[in-house]
């Protein structure tokens, strides 16, 4: 327990180093290290509730991620002083849109897709209740079925690039909030039912970065108000997957307890599962690459095949539970090791900062696939979601491009490169 407790500790020690160079909360510096420095030192005590321990043979590479990526982070903030000046000051995205045929544009395509989509999930469930339908869904997906079509599919991401503007329209009172969730909330339901909840938990977590680096006020109000919209989205997607054994049936409380495992398991499994791998204990099936991503852009054009990832290695972390989340690692250290893990790192980390200063400046594209970053960096603890995810990140950028110039009434950038 020392062992993994110092570990931590010497994590969150790196995380408050970097934050008092950097006086910055939302520094790539200190999030990343903060993250894991918390993970760690929680999971210290978590042996007391049946978890298994951290293989300690991990740590090290652990603490030199954290290590590695603050220092990288640093050094990039180091490097572009000179060549962005005030670069700590937010400047806010000033977005002159045209704001009404926006909305009617929102409003044309979830009337036109939502039909579709309703066929889809017919189709290939055969209907039935909402939690038959979910938990098929689910199913089919693990194993590599496609529900829907590229129309579809593409709905969904627009919604991931639109949601942060209509966020930024809504902390610039360029719309109200009512008109703010009739909007939105099409997209929620649709992907909650669709896609489970992790896309959502990754948006929520962009949309914090995006409604503060807006120009938001952390008020109580935010705050009550982001803690209902994550606890509704984890329990739905909890009932809707008929997570910890949850049914229909279940009363109330049965629910909130097993919805409460639900969110322990899936905050601790990843860095203990990897543990076991890495220590010999388990094998898991190593096709998880961080250039998926890669491979996938090719795919697009007939240059590459699509990589198969199984996502069926299931393994126990606790005495009772298993689970196959393996962390942002598993996607890079079975391939190049642990020199190439922090190589990774440090890139991921330089092309995080970068992104970050350019988006703080005013940049709305910019802003925005930081904000998906930053939600990189705090889900770390349960996957890569910075190169497996590059084919998003482009979609993302073609769609704010695409929608700013087909609604853009003046678009200014507050600074210079």
């Amino acid at each position: 327990m020392l062992v993994t407790f110092s570990a931590g500790f010497i994590l969150l020690v790196i995380a408050y180093g970097s934050y008092m160079m950097t006086r910055d909360m939302f520094h790539p510096a200190v999030v990343f290290s903060m993250v894991w420095g918390i993970s760690i030192t929680l999971l210290t005590f978590l042996p007391l509730l049946g978890y298994f321990s951290i293989e300690h043979e991990v740590l090290l590479l652990y603490i030199l991620s954290g290590f590695v990526f603050s220092i990288t982070a640093l050094f990039t903030q180091w490097y572009f002083h000179g060549k962005m000046t005030n670069q700590n000051k937010n400047k806010l995205p000033f977005i002159k849109v045209k704001t009404r045929y926006l909305l009617y544009f929102i409003f044309i395509i979830h009337i036109v897709i939502i039909p579709q989509w309703y066929n889809d999930i017919m189709n290939a469930t055969g209907g039935g209740s909402i939690y038959r339908i979910s938990y098929m869904l689910r199913n089919l997906q693990t194993h590599g079925e496609k529900i829907h079509g590229i129309l579809v599919a593409n709905y969904f991401t627009l919604g991931l690039a639109v949601i942060p503007i209509l966020t930024i329209l809504y902390v610039q009172k360029q719309i109200r909030g009512f008109t703010y969730i009739i909007a939105l909330m099409p997209w929620l339901m649709m992907s909650l039912v669709s896609n489970g909840r992790s896309s959502l938990i990754a948006l929520l977590i962009a949309l914090f970065v995006i409604y503060k680096l807006s120009g938001g006020k952390f008020t109580l109000r935010f705050y009550l108000i982001g803690l209902i919209l994550f606890v509704t989205i984890f329990t739905g997607g909890a009932i809707l997957t008929a997570k910890q054994g949850i049914t229909e049936d279940s009363s109330l409380n049965e629910t909130l307890q097993a919805v409460f495992m639900n969110f322990s398991d899936y905050t601790f499994q990843g860095p203990i599962l990897f543990s076991r791998y890495y220590a010999g204990l388990i094998h898991v099936s190593e096709q998880w690459s961080p250039l998926n991503g890669v491979y996938t852009l090719l795919n697009k054009v007939g240059m590459a095949n699509l990589p198969k990832i199984n996502i069926k290695d299931y393994h126990y972390f606790s005495i009772l539970n298993d689970g196959n989340v393996y962390t942002i690692f598993f996607s890079i250290y079975p391939k190049v090791g642990i020199l190439g893990a922090l190589l990774y790192t440090s890139l991921y980390s330089f092309i995080t900062t970068l992104f970050y200063f350019i988006g703080k400046r005013g940049n709305l594209l910019f802003l925005v696939l930081y904000s998906y970053l930053f939600s990189a960096m705090v889900l770390s603890i349960f996957s890569d979601r910075f190169g497996p995810d590059l084919y998003f990140y482009i979609k993302v950028i073609f769609f704010i491009i695409l929608i700013t110039l087909l609604f853009r009434k003046k678009y200014v950038w507050n600074g210079k490169m």
